[in-house]
């Protein structure tokens, strides 16, 4: 079989990984560079961020000869070639043909793809960056690293001429059909056609492109090309379309049904502050736990509920409840064999401090209440090869309230090795003050921005009457 013949696919502990690196300004099948040691590549694993970037890396275990041959290509990392070209130019004047030659100067890239479930992840090409070469006992070990997703939009000036929509003047930030190939949801493209405006901003394209989403309630992610050579897809969706479903589901103790997007969860991380809280905010209820009886109230979580049901009233001079039963807030600052022991009355600043510690409490909790939340959780599935960073997925553990919802997917992480194919992502929730005051500020930014142009709208027509 002739080297370009050479198939880019390789059957990776069971996923079906196309792998291609660039050579002299083409992508070709990997193995046309690395021959043998594609055989020994041991592990995959790609990292998309939210948006401008991903990383990549592949790292190989190849015999001696075999990873001197590969490093020795100068491919597998930071560089560049140079190719020759041929060309061919029509003189007008004449119409004689003028042939000349030049060199293209081409960077060092990666690409993959996964598939595996039924699922195909879009083909994720990155710039290579200097590899790790580790010498041992048992040979070289190799690890190419690359990083992809670096838009034209970001380096070029973003102003405008005349008036267009909002739509029409991402798509021309972004280079729709020239850079990437924008997609937009029903909900976010009747959002952005709306009104016509004017865009004197002196941003680049990406940065405006970012603003203008964000005074619109809609945002954009990566979603990646379908082939090596093709377009990187960015898809523009509205907030409140995007919230209404939930695309994946992830579940633990409960059936799982990849047929049906229901996925088992093989581990979930938190940090600690995410699951022990005094008042454990879930939506719009507080579970209060009350330590004496052993049990569990439910409140709207307001402040004046809050303050109601915890703020504690002593009952008797000593602090327990009628009946002698212990209530477990018993007077701490009583001075024993005093008359705070005998006599049921407490020192004078047991009974100040008591009452004020516990209205401090109470004032905490609902502090605690009002303050932002920012639940963020790190969960391993089996590979899920077209999921990307952006979405909403669903998260169900036994039920648990605390450990149920729906998270916005703030990163992904496809990774393949002797350990299996998996997907490890990163998910956040945000309640409470901050975030409410965040979708506040949005909408405060948005008014500012149209009443501004009508400001300007109103000067310039006052202007051409004059």
């Amino acid at each position: 079989m002739a080297k370009q013949d050479v198939k880019p696919g390789i059957d990776l502990f069971g996923v079906n990984v196309n792998l291609w690196i660039e050579d002299n300004g083409k992508m070709k099948a990997f193995r046309t560079l690395a021959g043998n040691a594609t055989d020994y590549i041991e592990s995959i694993s790609v990292k998309i961020g939210l948006m401008e970037t991903f990383q990549l890396e592949v790292k190989i275990c190849p015999p001696l000869t075999e990873a001197v041959r590969l490093i020795n290509t100068g491919k597998i990392g930071l560089g560049f070639s140079l190719s020759n070209t041929d060309s061919t130019t029509k003189s007008s004047s004449s119409g004689d043909g003028v042939s000349g030659s030049g060199s293209k100067f081409s960077l060092n890239k990666m690409a993959v793809q996964f598939s595996y479930g039924g699922r195909t992840s879009p083909v994720f090409k990155a710039l290579l960056l200097m590899p790790e070469v580790e010498v041992g006992e048992e040979g070289i070990d190799i690890t190419m690293k690359g990083i992809g997703m670096l838009f034209e939009s970001t380096k070029t000036p973003g102003i405008l001429a005349g008036t267009m929509t909002p739509m029409d003047a991402i798509k021309k930030w972004m280079g729709d059909g020239t850079n990437v190939h924008m997609k937009f949801d029903s909900r976010a493209a009747a959002e952005l056609s709306k009104n016509t405006e004017t865009y004197p901003v002196t941003k680049t394209g990406f940065e405006a492109t970012k603003h203008v989403l964000e005074r619109h309630n809609c945002r954009m992610f990566y979603a990646g090309a379908s082939t090596v050579d093709g377009l990187q897809t960015v898809e523009v969706v509205h907030d409140e379309f995007r919230r209404q479903k939930s695309a994946i589901q992830f579940v633990a103790f409960k059936q799982i049904d990849p047929n049906k997007n229901v996925y088992g969860i093989l581990s979930l991380s938190a940090p600690i502050n995410n699951l022990v809280l005094s008042a454990a905010i879930h939506g719009t209820k507080t579970s209060v736990v009350n330590k004496s009886s052993k049990t569990v109230t439910q409140d709207d979580g307001g402040a004046a509920s809050y303050a109601k049901k915890n703020t504690t009233k002593i009952t008797t001079q000593d602090g327990s409840a009628p009946g002698g039963a212990d209530s477990g807030n018993r007077n701490e600052y009583a001075e024993p064999g005093g008359v705070g022991d005998g006599g049921g009355v407490g020192t004078i600043m047991g009974a100040i401090s008591r009452p004020f510690n516990d209205g401090v409490d109470a004032i905490h909790g609902v502090v605690h209440s009002w303050m932002n939340q920012v639940f963020n959780y790190d969960i391993t599935s089996v590979m899920i090869a077209d999921l990307l960073p952006g979405r909403m997925v669903g998260i169900n553990v036994a039920d648990i309230k605390a450990l149920t919802g729906d998270y916005d997917l703030k990163s992904v992480e496809h990774s393949v090795s002797s350990g299996g194919a998996e997907t490890k992502i990163e998910v956040v929730a945000m309640g409470g003050m901050v975030s409410a005051l965040g979708k506040g500020l949005n909408k405060a930014v948005g008014l500012a921005v149209k009443t501004e142009q009508k400001a300007v709208k109103s000067s310039s027509s006052q202007g051409v009457a004059t």
